[in-house]
């Protein structure tokens, strides 16, 4: 019997690297929505079920006025506490301990290619 695909919500500001994740984890058999805003992402994430949220760690604010997904955590936490988070960042942020505690992983963007899927897989199974 095939297994139903995982859904991931992929949030990030910069196109170019959103259409690379999104191509990147169809490829590898996951089912994707892609956002470039942290409202929306929060939005699509309280109207769908999703196994996993990738959320990029510097984000434009639209409304809310954050820049960093360590405003945004809590949102998605709320809805789904128990949501692995992966934040992906093109610089060596530093997260605090409370952020810590409620993201799964952090990694940086150069990594990203190379362990994403065994990343995504490892914590899922898990």
């Amino acid at each position: 019997m095939k297994q139903e695909p995982k859904h991931i919500l992929v949030v990030n500001d910069e196109q170019d690297m959103l259409d690379q994740i999104e191509r990147w984890l169809k490829i590898a058999g996951y089912e994707v929505k892609c956002t470039n805003t942290a409202e929306d992402g929060i939005k699509l994430f309280g109207q769908i079920y999703f196994d996993l949220v990738l959320l990029d760690y510097n984000l434009k604010a639209e409304k809310m006025g954050a820049r960093t997904a360590r405003t945004f955590i809590p949102f998605f936490k709320k809805l789904n506490p128990t949501i692995p988070i992966i934040i992906i960042s093109a610089t060596e942020a530093k997260l605090d301990k409370d952020e810590l505690d409620v993201v799964d992983v952090f990694i940086l963007h150069q990594t990203i290619w190379r362990n994403l899927p065994n990343l995504i897989n490892e914590i899922l199974v898990n």
